[in-house]
């Protein structure tokens, strides 16, 4: 599908329209989009908790079996070549603008999509889950951050709980969800009547069944920073991916020990 969606309009020898988008820049946005084709493999880990794995054993094999994949869609020209500049922002002007068929986006992308796009553009754009590894069910990345408070004292626990109590409630979370895209775990919200016969919304909510967050790690960021960084080398470099991986985890690990 992706060879016959990326297309040279003019035969000028240049590719005008690729079949897909993907954000492969040095962001945090580039991490959560690519995270589920590497954990879409069974049982794939960043870490375990205490340590980092993701250059251990079926672990690696995700991650070098995803990278190459993704060195696969440059290489077949499904994706731009110019992937690793690409930010999210971009991957969404080059959608509406026709330099990409498909992209691959957050939830909140459709709502900016329609606005930028207009309503004759917007009528002919449908979703549809991640492509998902072969052999395995979808997974999508589901929430955003990992937020702490630490305090003794009883006054500021209290207003901290209340807080959160009223964060996760009703009226907020349909507000998240109608108004920004933002999709809200509550199920109860989906049926609401703005919602309910929205397939737009639906599919979305459909998509949180493989929801999974990122690992709530003190060095989840050394994590993160290493898997922006090897998505730079498959899709800008030859190098070979398994050292790369290897390396990539150790230079981590040694960022969490420091952390200790």
């Amino acid at each position: 599908m992706g060879k016959k969606l990326s297309v040279d309009k003019n035969g000028d020898g240049v590719i005008d329209t690729y079949a897909l988008g993907i954000p492969g820049s040095k962001d945090v946005v580039t991490a959560c989009t690519l995270l589920p084709w590497f954990w879409g493999h069974a049982g794939a880990q960043l870490s375990d908790g205490q340590k980092v794995v993701f250059g251990e054993d079926k672990n690696k094999e995700a991650m070098v079996d995803m990278l190459e994949f993704l060195r696969k869609l440059v290489d077949e020209k499904i994706v731009s070549p110019d992937m690793a500049s690409l930010k999210f922002t971009d991957v969404e002007a080059n959608f509406i603008g026709g330099a990409c068929a498909m992209a691959i986006l957050g939830s909140w992308h459709y709502a900016s999509i329609k606005e930028n796009g207009g309503e004759d553009f917007i009528k002919n754009v449908a979703i549809a889950p991640i492509p998902a590894v072969p052999g395995n069910d979808p997974v999508t990345t589901a929430g955003g951050w990992t937020i702490a408070m630490f305090t003794k004292d009883p006054a500021k626990q209290d207003a901290a709980w209340k807080f959160m109590e009223f964060f996760a409630g009703h009226d907020v979370q349909k507000a998240l969800t109608v108004k920004a895209a933002q999709m809200t775990t509550l199920k109860e919200i989906y049926d609401e009547p703005e919602l309910k016969d929205d397939a737009v919304m639906q599919t979305f909510k459909e998509g949180l069944f493989g929801g999974k967050t990122r690992d709530a790690v003190p060095f989840y960021s050394a994590m993160d920073e290493q898997f922006q960084n090897l998505i730079q080398i498959a899709v800008t470099s030859k190098d070979d991916l398994n050292q790369a991986v290897e390396r990539a985890a150790a230079e981590a690990q040694k960022i969490a020990d420091s952390m200790k």
